[in-house]
């Protein structure tokens, strides 16, 4: 089966059928499924979407079939982990590409608001050690000011 018959058949699905009703979503439908409901696309851009991601379910497949017979295998666990870095990073690499492809169907302001979606928050400013505190930026809260 192509990516055209997956785009041809996801369609047809989509169509008939409500998103959050499939059964047997694959990982790049939920994909395209969250950002279309995050970002409110219409139909046609979420179709764009959809086309853009499927492809990709191939790549992630391979991967989580090279991963599981790795896994089933009579190995020991070191070697069992240095065998499976590459194959998580494999899977790291179709995810992100798989993201950049959606990515790019989406007009300039859609992709700022993907890129917001996308990006994880910035952590509060964590540090340790000795320190005055009353001086620190940092610690200081308002109260504590003179």
């Amino acid at each position: 089966m192509t990516a055209r018959d997956l785009v041809f058949l996801g369609s047809l699905v989509l169509a008939q059928v409500a998103w959050s009703q499939l059964p047997g979503m694959t990982e790049s439908m939920r994909a395209a499924q969250q950002v279309t409901l995050q970002l409110d696309l219409d139909e046609a851009m979420a179709q764009a979407l959809l086309e853009a991601a499927l492809p990709w379910d191939a790549c992630l497949g391979h991967w989580k079939n090279v991963q599981d017979s790795l896994e089933s295998a009579p190995m020991k666990e070191d070697a069992l982990l240095d065998a499976l870095a590459p194959v998580r990073s494999a899977l790291g690499a179709c995810r992100t590409n798989r993201n950049l492809a959606m990515r790019a169907v989406l007009d300039s302001v859609d992709q700022m608001k993907y890129d917001a979606l996308a990006l994880p928050a910035r952590p509060n400013v964590m540090h340790f050690g000795i320190h005055n505190r009353m001086d620190c930026n940092v610690c200081k809260t308002p109260q504590n000011q003179p």
